[in-house]
């Protein structure tokens, strides 16, 4: 029996003796054609028209729904479904996939076409979201058009080709502590209802590096006297372990003033992003993401002499500091060399 090997390009095979093959579904049917070729780059290239052609000789057995809409979000909760039932894969894992795949429901919320999944909507996705959040949207996206391309509902996978974006260069540059408070004073000057919650909120995410899910976790009950209860995890999920950080001189002030403002939960807005981008750009600072208040808090904290070892715990990582050491070990050389100079 002929033996076939994935190229990890959907509906692309390689048979054992190097020859490209197309091999789709349709009509229920699985169907392969070969491409007559060896190279992979010119079997990528005419796969496309291949496909379009496979499935127009068979329209009348699986219909082209080129013009007809075909529901995103039903495609969405087939995929959910298949995540919640597989054996592979972790429950973290399975976790992770279900608050991303939250984002095409905000992204859709009146549902969609397969039409409206293609290069733009990637495009916009680059442009606004980090590479780690683009990549675990793309896992979705790709499932999501290989379904429809798999029932016939587009005629070619636009997101086959597309593979995982580079994360950025490990070293980061955050804000100083001046330009922070900054930051802080500006969004609370504002005078808007939750302009006072939304300040406290960045400055306890930035003054101790704690996660966003984290941090809207948090209640009186979690302040320990001089140490504050952490939620392990990114979500803060009410199951998870706890971890005792303790509270520095600029985190202390703005828990105890939530607490004393009767705040339970002591954060009831979900993130202040729209806050902090608004406060970046009034001040002419560079953009910030809320996790860049985490580095901000790691950074600070190496420059203040405090060992990467311990930031690496009070940051939550179970590594012994191997993470926090190749991210901001550059850090630490730049202090050890600024204390030389003093001598």
């Amino acid at each position: 029996m002929a033996q076939f090997n994935r190229t990890g390009i959907t509906n692309l095979i390689r048979h054992e003796n190097g020859t490209y093959y197309l091999q789709a579904k349709v009509a229920g049917q699985k169907v392969r054609r070969s491409l007559k070729t060896k190279s992979k780059d010119l079997a990528r290239h005419i796969l496309p028209k291949k496909l379009q052609e496979l499935r127009a000789e068979h329209a009348s057995a699986t219909p082209i729904l080129k013009d007809v809409p075909v529901s995103i979000l039903d495609h969405l909760e087939k995929w959910k479904a298949e995540q919640r039932a597989r054996t592979d894969i972790r429950e973290n894992t399975k976790a992770s996939y279900m608050v991303t795949s939250k984002w095409v429901l905000s992204r859709f919320p009146n549902d969609g076409t397969p039409g409206e999944l293609n290069q733009e909507l990637w495009t916009e996705v680059v442009e606004k979201y980090s590479a780690s959040t683009a990549n675990k949207i793309l896992t979705i996206l790709k499932a999501l058009t290989s379904s429809m391309a798999a029932a016939g509902a587009l005629q070619v996978d636009p997101y086959a080709s597309l593979k995982q974006l580079d994360p950025p260069s490990a070293e980061v540059d955050p804000l100083s502590i001046h330009q922070i408070q900054e930051v802080i004073e500006s969004i609370r000057s504002q005078g808007k209802r939750q302009s006072e919650e939304a300040a406290d909120f960045v400055a306890v995410l930035a003054f101790s590096g704690i996660r966003v899910g984290q941090a809207r976790a948090l209640t009186p009950h979690d302040v320990r006297g001089d140490a504050l209860r952490i939620r392990a995890g990114v979500t803060g999920a009410k199951k998870a372990k706890f971890r005792q950080l303790p509270m520095n001189r600029l985190l202390k002030p703005v828990i105890m003033r939530r607490v004393e403002l009767g705040a339970d939960p002591l954060f009831s807005i979900r993130d202040p992003r729209r806050a902090l981008d608004s406060a970046t750009d009034r001040l002419g600072f560079p953009h910030q993401r809320l996790h860049d208040l985490r580095h901000f808090f790691a950074t600070y904290c190496i420059e203040q002499g405090v060992d990467i070892p311990t930031v690496s715990r009070w940051l939550g990582h179970k590594d012994g500091g191997v993470l926090a050491m190749r991210t901001y070990g550059h850090l630490r050389d730049e202090h050890s060399q600024a204390m030389a100079r003093l001598i």
